[in-house]
């Protein structure tokens, strides 16, 4: 194991399976497993609301005059990077945010779950805490799939045999749940909101993902002008 390793990641994590026992190859987050069934009953070992029938009005079940923004604890063995703060800050950078957040009744800062970075359930969009561990062992499709953000953050990369350990910062990391993971899922909830029902999403990941790509390109001037990354 190389020393400047984290000894979890030199062990082998189940990144997928939410496992910290050694795997011949270890799992990784990646863009199918990010966004979950539309409505999770279970994130983490925690439940959420799963429909709008809740009796308890809340941002699940009631409209919201303007999305609110809830952070809620963490869970063991993660950490919120970003702020409340934040969230207001970026969503201001957005071209067209009031059109775009039409309908959009909370941005909840969630408990971390190894199984996703964030998700969307109508009205609601997630962004999970990070792992306390910070670094990642991802595979070479990842990389593939995600160089835009990956190069534009400048995350270091070091390969560890089949696979790749990603050496995000905390800055790094929480410019990438700004910039990818927050922008993915708004980019569900407009799929959503420009359906006839304005509650399936029809066009899924791929629509997702364009719009994330699109949007952080508009963004990222004023971005680094609000955010440091270093």
């Amino acid at each position: 194991m190389r020393a400047d390793l984290p000894a979890s990641l030199g062990r082998g994590t189940n990144w997928l399976m939410g496992s910290r026992t050694a795997a011949p190859r270890p799992a990784y987050r990646s863009r199918t497993t990010r966004t979950r069934k539309p409505s999770p009953k279970f994130i983490g070992g925690r439940v959420f609301p799963s429909s709008r029938t809740a009796e308890t009005p809340n941002y699940y079940n009631t409209p919201q005059p303007a999305p609110v923004i809830d952070r809620r604890r963490p869970g063991k063995a993660f950490v919120h990077l970003l702020r409340k703060a934040d969230i207001e800050l970026f969503t201001e950078l957005i071209p067209g945010w009031t059109r775009l957040s039409q309908g959009l009744d909370a941005i909840v800062l969630s408990e971390g779950c190894t199984e996703t970075y964030g998700w969307h359930i109508p009205g609601v969009i997630h962004v999970g805490a990070w792992s306390r561990e910070l670094w990642e062992i991802v595979s070479e499709d990842f990389l593939d799939a995600n160089a835009d953000i990956l190069e534009r953050l400048e995350v270091p990369v070091a390969s560890r045999g089949d696979d790749y350990v990603l050496k995000w910062t905390r800055l790094k990391a929480r410019a990438f749940q700004l910039l990818d993971v927050f922008l993915h899922e708004l980019g569900h909830h407009h799929d959503r909101m420009t359906t006839r029902t304005k509650f399936d999403i029809a066009r899924g990941e791929p629509y997702a993902d364009d719009f994330a790509h699109r949007y952080r390109a508009l963004v990222w001037d004023d971005f680094l002008h609000h955010f440091e990354l270093d």
